[in-house]
């Protein structure tokens, strides 16, 4: 199933400014706090490493593309100083879906500049079901190739550069809204804005309706979304979000009289009801009787400096969200389901026959207002309570090997996105019922507290001990009793750690360091890297064991890498015996029974290196010839072959990965050959979490 909307951000891999706009908006369409559930997917142009754009790339890979384009003056140094061949519609190819968008052995990007792949992208746009939006962010950045001499660039090099990213958001998300409303590019307004707002209050402080107004006036296009001759006191927004509240969105102004105007209460009502976009505006200290529907929406508290701004991006978000909500539901919908792109409440749900059901977004009701909703005789579903009705991996102990991969650029994707998906699949998985297993570590902190923060809102009220749903595996010479007081004690209430004993053959080669709980030593003599791997395949033998399947996302090959050209890679090893998420998913193909392994390998490193080899392809970087470069490696093999434990070559280990192979794989973790090569590679995590979720209910 392809996801109705991918954006994909193009930049130049040489344009720090651009990249981190890039991340900005990402962050906008993604996980912003003030919109729950936006979550539009986001992806980047893959990069090589040498600076030059992607060989092979296609738009097809979603429903719709959206291709954003993030031009300055790299994008025209980049014509300049690279010359390219004539543009032609074919000079880059496209690739069949389902295949990496990133080939490491394929050496032709060197013969496309930049300006050359914006070209092919644009062409590509040229078909309906995609949309290209151009963004200027410098004076040059324009006709820097022939394709582009009748496009219109959004001109953000204009606005003051305080101003000039939240611009390029709001553009973007307008542009967005036109293209999933099926409107043609250009200067027609997406929507229609209406303002609720009590008359009595126009004219005192803190004079919120004219500040919007004001706003709305200077700010495209939205001069044709609202005429301020239209909006004299009067009752003319109630009269028109009365006749045509299905085509407008709607701002509530919530001020010192709002609660007391009946046709205030109205229009929010009708909105509701309508199922149409609506922000509550928060401008009143004290309401004495606050009017009772103003909930189950996004509300803001009104600023005197940034509050109109605010308040209209707040508000455009909110418009893109019920669209591509729609879209997603709409995909799993059955035909006699009524789709609500916002939370369901009585207001909502009163006028549907009993016995109707109504698909909403993630999260759930609370049980208080779930109970009292479906009092209506309405049944109410989110789609992960769909899919994992009764819980059907309750009792099931999964691991999940994930760390940053070190090469996600090269791959399309920002290295922010691999804990935002990997916390996606938690999410789904703590829902279906599954106990979490890592080892190791939690992850980085952020990462952390934004797990333990979703096991609060989806497993306090479990029946089993909450706790118990995330467990950590804490491998020698990591050590419990060594660790701070304060970390055990916030880690309590959250997981329970397992440690894993010292390893045999290890304690003779520094006894006063390698004891049974040693305090922290670096792996920095061939002794201790040798320890340490030894402590870490122990913890991972231990949890392969004692778990139902793995999945893999990223993970480091070797050093450290960056993508971006101009910048050498951090020499920032692992400490094992080979790359520790490579070592995990071996376990799991060679352990006995029926461990299951599922790898997501659109974000690189270890995981897209075995769907690579697993596919029949090759990693260079798995070789002794690379590897041997991680402090003391050679030495602390040769403890290895001394002590008589084996150490396998990694010829012998990519050899016996390509002849086990998908339909190996297939056979274990029970999807298809085609499902698994789709979990490879897709860059939309709702589709790599129902694949997994597919196969672990099989």
């Amino acid at each position: 199933m392809l996801s109705p909307l991918l954006v994909h951000l193009i930049y130049h891999p040489s344009s720090a400014g651009a990249r981190a706009l890039a991340a900005k908006v990402a962050a906008a369409l993604q996980d912003d706090p003030a919109i729950l559930g936006l979550a539009i997917p986001t992806v980047i142009a893959p990069e090589d490493g040498r600076g030059s754009p992607p060989a092979k790339y296609h738009l097809d890979e979603a429903q719709h593309s959206a291709v954003v384009l993030l031009a300055d003056d790299e994008y025209v140094l980049a014509e300049q100083e690279q010359p390219t061949a004539r543009y032609h519609p074919a000079a880059v190819p496209t690739v069949e879906p389902r295949t990496p968008v990133a080939e490491q052995d394929e050496p032709t990007a060197r013969y496309h500049s930049w300006p050359e792949f914006a070209a092919y992208l644009c062409n590509e746009c040229e078909r309906p079901e995609h949309r290209f939006i151009p963004i200027q962010l410098s004076e040059a950045a324009w006709g820097f190739h022939p394709a582009f001499a009748e496009v219109a660039f959004a001109r953000a090099w204009e606005q003051p550069p305080e101003v000039r990213d939240d611009w390029t958001v709001r553009r973007i998300v307008i542009e967005l809204i036109r293209f999933l409303s099926k409107l043609e590019g250009g200067t027609k307004a997406p929507i229609t804005l209406f303002l609720s707002h009590a008359k009595t209050d126009i004219g005192h402080d803190p004079c919120v309706f004219e500040a919007v107004v004001k706003h709305l006036e200077v700010t495209e296009p939205v001069k044709t979304w609202i005429d301020s001759a239209e909006i004299a006191p009067g009752s003319r927004f109630a009269e028109e979000i009365a006749k045509g509240v299905e085509n407008a969105a709607v701002l509530a102004l919530v001020t010192e009289s709002y609660s007391a105007r009946p046709w205030c209460g109205k229009e929010v009502l009708l909105a509701k009801m309508k199922g149409r976009p609506l922000v509550v505006v928060d401008a009143y200290d004290l309401d004495r009787r606050a009017f009772p529907y103003l909930g189950n929406v996004p509300v803001v508290r009104w600023n005197d400096e940034r509050g109109a701004a605010q308040a209209v991006d707040l508000l455009l978000k909110e418009t893109l969200r019920h669209l591509h909500t729609r879209l997603v539901l709409q995909q799993i919908a059955a035909p006699t389901d009524t789709v609500f792109a916002s939370p369901p409440e009585l207001v909502t749900v009163a006028g549907l026959d009993a016995g109707a059901t109504v698909l909403y977004p993630d999260p759930p009701l609370a049980d208080a207002q779930r109970l009292l909703v479906a009092s209506l005789g309405v049944t109410l579903e989110t789609p992960f309570q769909r899919l994992h009705a009764d819980a059907p991996l309750k009792g099931k102990k999964v691991a999940l090997s994930l760390s940053a991969a070190g090469d996600s650029p090269r791959w399309g994707m920002a290295p922010e996105q691999l804990s935002a998906g990997a916390l996606q699949l938690a999410q789904a998985l703590l829902v279906a019922g599954a106990t979490l297993v890592y080892g190791g570590h939690l992850g980085e902190a952020g990462y952390t507290r934004a797990l333990f923060d979703m096991r609060d809102k989806y497993v306090a009220s479990a029946p089993q001990q909450p706790v118990e749903r995330i467990q950590n595996y804490l491998g020698w010479p990591l050590s419990l009793p060594t660790m701070p007081g304060s970390l055990r004690a916030r880690y309590a209430r959250h997981l329970r750690i397992i440690p894993v004993g010292r390893p045999a053959g290890v304690e003779d080669l520094e006894p006063d360091t390698f004891g049974p709980e040693p305090a922290w030593f670096a792996a920095d003599s061939p002794a201790r890297r040798f320890a340490w791997a030894r402590g870490m395949t122990l913890m991972r033998e231990t949890q392969t064991a004692e778990t139902e399947a793995r999945v893999l996302i990223g993970g480091r090959v070797g050093a450290s890498t960056n993508a971006q050209p101009r910048q050498p890679p951090a020499p920032d090893w692992y400490r094992g015996r080979i790359p520790g998420v490579l070592e995990e998913a071996l376990l799991s193909l060679r352990a006995a029974g029926e461990h299951r392994l599922y790898i997501v390998g659109a974000f690189g490193g270890v995981a897209a290196a075995l769907a690579r080899l697993l596919e029949g392809h090759d990693c260079p970087q798995l070789c002794w010839e690379y590897q041997r470069r991680a402090p003391h490696a050679p030495d602390m093999r040769k403890l290895y072959r001394q002590r008589g434990v084996p150490f396998e070559g990694y010829r012998d280990m990519k050899q016996w990965l390509r002849e086990f192979g998908v339909a190996g794989l297939s056979r274990r973790n029970k999807l298809s050959e085609e499902d698994n090569r789709t979990l490879f590679w897709t860059r939309d995590m709702r589709v790599a979490v129902r694949l997994v979720l597919l196969g672990l209910c099989c």
